[in-house]
């Protein structure tokens, strides 16, 4: 999982042990991408672009964020078809947002 920060490496390292690589976008309080990592191909979301708008790329969160308390947790959404997910959404603590996603398209079969 080398290039997320670390941040998001602890919150992972404490939810499991066996991980499939992860995305990791933080976002503004105003809902624009400020930064992005890890596996984005497996995602699709290599094109995503600093200072996107969120929504325009994960419809799912609107009015997720920004994430101001503990941890939001959603379990097996359908980003594509065949393309399920783990959506992890943590406050920084400081107005940005991470939104991690963890592929669990194989509990599906």
């Amino acid at each position: 999982m080398t290039g997320l920060p670390e941040q998001v490496l602890d919150y992972a390292i404490r939810c499991s042990t066996k991980l499939p690589p992860a995305a990791a976008l933080l976002v503004s309080a105003e809902g624009r991408v400020v930064s992005v990592h890890g596996a984005l191909t497996r995602y699709h979301l290599e094109d995503v672009a600093v200072g996107t708008e969120i929504t325009n790329v994960l419809a799912f969160r609107h009015g997720a964020l920004p994430c101001t308390g503990d941890e939001l947790f959603a379990h097996f959404l359908e980003l594509l078809p065949e393309l399920h997910v783990d959506v992890h959404l943590l406050g920084s603590g400081d107005g940005l947002s991470w939104i991690l996603l963890f592929d669990v398209s194989g509990e599906a079969e």
